[in-house]
Formats: C-alpha cells, structure tokens, sequence
C-alpha cells in the first residue's frame, strides 16, 4: 500500500460485493493523475488465474501480448474496481503511456470525472473482461482487482 499522503486508499469495508476497492482521501478534480498501475510485467497466458491482470502491450505482427500482473506486486491501484452494477459510469481511466525519464511503458490512472472524498475509484473493466467471466461470477459481483 501506499501510506501517508497518497490520494487514494485501499478498503474492505465499504463494500459487501467484493474483498476491496480504492476510495479518495480527499476531493480529486477531473483530470488528476491518481498514480500508475505496477505490478509483474509478464506474456499474457490463455489461462490465468489472477484476478489482477491488465494487459499493457500488444502487437499482433509479433503475436505478442504482454499483461501487468498486480497479485503478487504492485500497490493500492490494484483495487480498482469495475463499475458495474455500482455506479453509472466510471470515474478513473486507465492509459498506456511511456515513462518519459526511462521510456517505459506504464499504466497511468486519471480521474475521468470530479470524485468526492470517500468515493471509490472506478474504471471499465471492458466487454472482454465480463465475456471471459461465468456469468455466476459476475451476477454476484465477485470480480476483484483491476483486470
């Protein structure tokens, strides 16, 4: 996690649906930057069990995908949850981006909308995302992480 003055935290109160999320500390305006998504950089696998993966590369003319795996590594961002079923839209968006001291890719996270303190941070976890899900799982909201 990350202490003291960081923007947003990471709780398992807040919500019945699943084990975490990532609320606002204080009021952030539209177009803040939250901070980046980390994690294990790793090739995508067809099956894998994390429920904490964000893919962050790929090109088809090398058959080559690469995910940000945020299971084992990775910090409060990792609790990102999907808007679905909890508010209207979301209010974060993920983007790709290349770390302009060390010219690699990273994941920014950036307010999408105005968010109250104590509101959750909220992003589209995409049409694929739930399509790969059983419908069991998401009827019962058991999505967790920032897939």
């Amino acid at each position: 996690g990350g202490g003291g003055g960081g923007a947003a935290e990471p709780s398992s109160a807040a919500r019945l649906d699943s084990a975490r999320g990532l609320f606002a500390r204080r009021p952030l305006p539209c177009g803040t930057y939250v901070g980046d998504f980390t994690g294990l950089v790793k090739p995508q696998a067809p099956h894998d069990d994390s429920k904490y993966l964000l893919e962050v590369f790929h090109d088809p003319d090398l058959n080559l995908r690469l995910d940000v795996d945020a299971e084992h590594f990775g910090n409060e961002t990792r609790f990102i949850n999907d808007f679905s079923g909890v508010a209207e839209a979301p209010n974060v968006a993920f983007s790709v981006y290349r770390h302009p001291y060390t010219g690699e890719l990273s994941v920014g996270i950036t307010t999408t909308a105005a968010i109250p303190r104590g509101a959750e941070l909220l992003v589209d976890y995409g049409r694929d995302f739930w399509a790969a899900k059983p419908k069991k799982a998401k009827a019962k909201g058991e999505a967790k992480g920032v897939a």
